[in-house]
C-alpha cells in the first residue's frame, strides 16, 4: 500500500530547510568575503604607507649629495606595488660608450643613495649610476 500523501506543512519542509541551508553557506561567504576585503585593504594602506616613508628619502636635496639614477618605469612598477618589479636593469640607461646617456634623462629619475641601495639590496640588480657616470663624450655630442 502506497504511503499516505504528505501534507503541505511537510511539503514545504525540504524547500526551508534547502533555503536555510544555502542562506547559511551565502553567509558565510559574505562574512569570508568582507574579512578578505578587510586584510587587502589594510595590506594596500600598509603598502602605501611604506612606499610614501621609502619616498620620502628619494629626493636629492643638493648636488653635493649623493645620487643614483633609475629607469622611471622601473621605480613606477615597484611604487604601484601591485606586483613585485624585476631586478633593477639600469643597462637600459647606458649609451653605446657604456655610461650613461645623457639623451635617456627624460626615462630616469634621480633618487638618493639611500633609496637606491635599499632598493638594490631588497630586488638586486644595477649597475650603481651616479651623476657622475654620464658620458663625456654623448655631452659633448650634445
Amino acid at each position: 500500500e502506497p504511503p499516505p500523501p504528505l501534507t503541505p506543512q511537510e511539503l514545504q519542509e525540504g524547500p526551508r530547510m534547502e533555503v536555510e541551508v544555502l542562506q547559511g553557506v551565502h553567509r558565510e561567504a559574505c562574512e569570508a568575503y568582507a574579512q578578505r576585503s578587510s586584510e587587502v585593504l589594510t595590506a594596500v594602506a600598509q603598502r602605501r604607507e611604506a612606499v610614501r616613508a621609502q619616498l620620502a628619502s628619494a629626493p636629492v636635496r643638493s648636488r653635493d649629495e649623493d645620487d643614483h639614477w633609475l629607469p622611471a618605469a622601473w621605480l613606477e612598477h615597484w611604487a604601484a606595488g601591485e606586483t613585485p618589479p624585476p631586478p633593477i636593469d639600469n643597462q637600459q640607461l647606458l649609451c653605446h660608450h657604456h655610461a650613461l646617456d645623457p639623451a635617456k634623462v627624460p626615462q630616469m629619475k634621480r633618487v638618493s643613495s639611500t633609496l637606491f641601495h635599499h632598493l638594490q639590496s631588497e630586488y638586486s640588480g644595477g649597475p650603481d649610476l651616479s651623476s657622475a657616470d654620464f658620458c663625456n663624450e654623448c655631452l659633448r655630442a650634445q
